[in-house]
């Protein structure tokens, strides 16, 4: 009897866990509808809110400051005669748009090259340099150009002063001022990126010189000097020279080393067509690194 009775608990105890997994996989279930039905209802409204866009783009293009001149620029004198005093302001709205646009691209493609506008006054208007190096933009330079007496001058700048701004504004400003700044933003991007080899060297490489890189102002000087070798009295000095504020490499490498055999002369060919093929921190590590790690 009394097993009998276990037997029957023991039944209605699995009935009822049978029963709570099925209402909790139907109460799942219901949860992942009931999300399922919200994202749906969220994509749908995303939907249309990306037509109504789309409805509102196609009709700014339609009436866009260049279909406008594009259909006035059809029609015959006569027809144009026609216009209303609303519709031709239009055209004059349209065609100050445009305008406006096309400055505004070229602006934006002055600004990929380097230069840019900041800011224009009634006879002045300030120049943007940007500098980068390395995938990175660094310090942006101004100048501020006036024109005054009928020719332009340079009111102010802040190009630093190992770049003749003087001679090159004589030189271009009143007859080619795209190739006045062109000339400008190529000098200081060459200083930036010979400044950073340097910098990239002494963080990268400090640990094998002795003391810091010493440089030229304008960086078209470097000098630096290993530590010295086991049995080497002086580390080996490198000297690098830039021929003209342009150059991003130098012209001229002078590898001086206590080592005379013909072997050390020949290796020492390969070390300095190195630093003349690569950039400075790129070409330490290729010539002195397996030196010092042997």
């Amino acid at each position: 009897m009394a097993a009998k009775t276990s037997l029957e608990q023991e039944g209605t105890l699995y009935e009822l866990e049978r029963l709570q997994e099925r209402a909790e996989r139907r109460s799942a279930k219901y949860e992942a509808d009931k999300r399922e039905k919200a994202e749906l209802r969220d994509l749908q409204s995303k939907v249309e809110q990306l037509r109504a866009r789309r409805d509102e783009l196609r009709e700014r293009l339609k009436n866009g400051p260049h279909e406008i001149l594009q259909e006035f620029s059809k029609l015959d004198e006569s027809s144009r005669r026609d216009y209303s005093a609303a519709l031709k302001q239009n055209v004059l709205t349209a065609a100050r748009l445009f305008r406006k646009r096309k400055l505004a691209d070229l602006c934006d493609i002055y600004r990929l090259m380097g230069i840019s506008v900041v800011s224009q006054q009634a006879k002045r208007t300030c120049f943007r340099c940007e500098t980068f190096f390395n995938a990175r933009y660094y310090e942006p330079y101004y100048l501020e150009v006036e024109l005054k007496d009928n020719n332009l001058k340079i009111h102010k700048h802040t190009v630093p002063y190992f770049i003749p701004v003087d001679a090159i504004s004589q030189q271009y400003l009143n007859t080619d001022i795209k190739r006045f700044l062109m000339i400008i933003c190529e000098q200081l991007n060459a200083f930036v990126v010979r400044r950073e080899q340097v910098c990239l060297c002494q963080e990268q490489h400090g640990d094998k010189l002795e003391g810091e890189i010493s440089c030229s102002p304008s960086h078209d000087f470097v000098q630096l000097k290993l530590k010295a070798a086991e049995g080497q009295a002086n580390g080996t000095v490198i000297k690098l020279t830039y021929k003209g504020l342009t150059s991003m490499r130098p012209s001229h490498v002078d590898i001086v080393t206590e080592e005379k055999s013909a072997s050390a002369l020949r290796r020492l060919q390969g070390k300095r067509k190195l630093f003349e093929d690569l950039y400075l921190h790129q070409a330490f590590a290729e010539a002195f690194n397996e030196e010092f790690e042997a």
